[in-house]
């Protein structure tokens, strides 16, 4: 009995951690979020070219559509109860065979594509192109990084692997409309 009472407290203990750092990662990517957001929003305002204005108007609409792909799948997962074993092929189900994981890194692709074409300068591109590497590492195939990224996780460190690249689409962003990432 003293066994199980010192292993649940140690169990609402770890929960609470996990908690508390989820909000934090959640909280530094609203700041994140709202830089980015302000950068567009200079750009926006501040330009005179249609064309760039046009194309800073699709970049962030894609950026904001992966944003809210990446909220979604994350409340997708706050749905599965956690330490339940069948946690791990759920959200292999979800993000590497399923079709929201081929949304998730068609839309990360995306970003890459258009904040690249959007960038005026061969440092923004360079740190443009170091993030798509960071992002997708080596994996042979979109399949792969998929695969190397939540094919053996559970619903919590998916949905913390899912703020990490939330944060990076925001530092998608913010280097292509001001040059300057977030980190």
């Amino acid at each position: 009995m003293f066994f199980a009472l010192i292993l649940s407290a140690c169990n609402e203990s770890v929960n609470t951690r996990f908690d508390n750092a989820k909000v934090e990662l959640a909280a530094a990517n609203l700041k994140s979020r709202m830089i980015m957001t302000a950068a567009y929003k200079v750009v926006v305002q501040s330009s005179n070219d249609s064309v760039k204005k046009t194309k800073a108007i699709l970049l962030f609409e894609t950026l904001y559509k992966t944003d809210e792909l990446i909220n979604r799948l994350n409340t997708d997962l706050s749905t599965y109860k956690e330490g339940n074993a069948e946690n791990i092929s759920k959200v292999r189900e979800l993000l590497v065979d399923g079709d929201l994981g081929d949304s998730l890194n068609n839309c990360l692709m995306k970003n890459l594509i258009k904040a690249r074409n959007f960038s005026g300068n061969p440092q923004q591109v360079h740190k443009i192109d170091s993030l798509k590497n960071i992002i997708f590492k080596t994996a042979s195939s979109d399949k792969n990084w998929r695969d190397e990224l939540f094919g053996t996780t559970n619903s919590v460190g998916a949905s913390f692997i899912l703020l990490g690249l939330q944060k990076e689409v925001y530092s998608i962003g913010s280097i292509a409309f001001s040059g300057n990432d977030l980190k």
